[in-house]
């Protein structure tokens, strides 16, 4: 009776998988399939740092031609503004021309 105690309690600690001191114990083969996945995660997160890099590059490379100059301009004071504070539709065409004024 007392060895299958025993082994009960060093099967529940197996099942556990963790030291004295609270670390988990894994196998050589868990070991490389976390460092893997880390490293899978750590890979997504610079490809979609870069993406948005990317995106943003491009946007600013179509706000600032000429032609649609005015249209971006207003979109983006009107989105940014919009998000910050409600302003009334006479600030934002202020505050356009401004723009206009200061980049033709």
């Amino acid at each position: 009776m007392p060895s299958i105690q025993k082994n009960s309690s060093l099967h529940y600690f197996r099942d556990c998988r963790k030291n004295v001191s609270g670390q988990l114990i894994l196998t050589k083969r868990q070991n490389k399939q976390r460092r893997d996945r880390r490293e899978d995660r750590e890979k997504q997160r610079t490809k979609r740092r870069m993406r948005t890099k990317r995106r943003n590059r491009k946007m600013m490379r179509m706000f600032w031609t000429k032609e649609n100059l005015f249209v971006n301009v207003w979109r983006k004071i009107k989105r940014k503004s919009m998000n910050k504070f409600q302003h009334c539709e006479y600030c934002l065409f202020e505050l356009l021309f401004f723009f206009l004024f200061r980049f033709a």
